[in-house]
């Protein structure tokens, strides 16, 4: 069993984009070469907002919806289910259609203290880590996704699934590389003092 701080349904690295162009996600996924970012910072929840938002939604999910925001009182951006069960029956929904979301396991020391953790009997496949500040977005997105460039490097920091490999011992260098040079390469300014947490991302097998 792995200790887990809880599930959250994103939508899939290729297809992390919002076809209506409305502005709140981006038009096109970001990529490098053939690899997609593959971090927390993607579409959460989106057809479940989405069906709620239309009042389409089934009224199961609807209450499953308010149990989301009821159950994370936390100030972090992310908002987990806790129960595989509850979190299929939301992916279910969100696929039916097309197949363009998954269930993602987050783990991290910053998200243990705000959520807690769990055991997750599931078998879980750790895709990697992803450097995310609280209330701007993920380092690795804004940053080497955006302007490749910039961060040559440490290009050889992304594996195929679009993170920083665990334990990656590079990760601090770029953390003040990035603070470096945000502002003269026009990327999302992160504070100095802002919250920077290595999140664990993981998918069930």
């Amino acid at each position: 069993m792995s200790k887990i701080c809880g599930f959250i349904i994103l939508r899939k690295p290729d297809k992390n984009f919002d076809k209506e162009g409305r502005g709140a996600f981006l038009p096109n996924a970001p990529k490098i070469d053939e690899i997609y970012y593959g971090g927390v910072d993607r579409m959460p929840w989106f057809e479940l907002d989405e069906g709620f938002f239309s009042k389409e939604l089934p009224d199961q999910l609807t209450i499953l919806r308010k149990e989301i925001r009821i159950s994370n009182p936390d100030s972090s951006d992310f908002k987990l289910l806790f129960d595989l069960s509850k979190v299929v029956s939301v992916l279910d929904y969100s696929n039916q259609y097309d197949d363009i979301n998954e269930i993602i396991v987050l783990q991290s020391d910053t998200l243990q203290e705000a959520k807690g953790s769990f055991d997750c009997d599931a078998e879980i496949k750790w895709l990697g880590a992803d450097v995310y500040c609280q209330g701007y977005g993920s380092l690795i997105r804004e940053g080497i996704f955006t302007k490749p460039s910039a961060f040559s490097d440490f290009s050889n920091m992304i594996n195929k699934f679009g993170l920083v490999n665990l334990n990656n011992e590079n990760i601090d260098n770029y953390i003040q590389h990035y603070l470096k040079i945000s502002k003269n390469q026009n990327l999302e300014a992160i504070p100095s003092s802002g919250d920077i947490d290595i999140i664990k991302l993981g998918r069930i097998l």
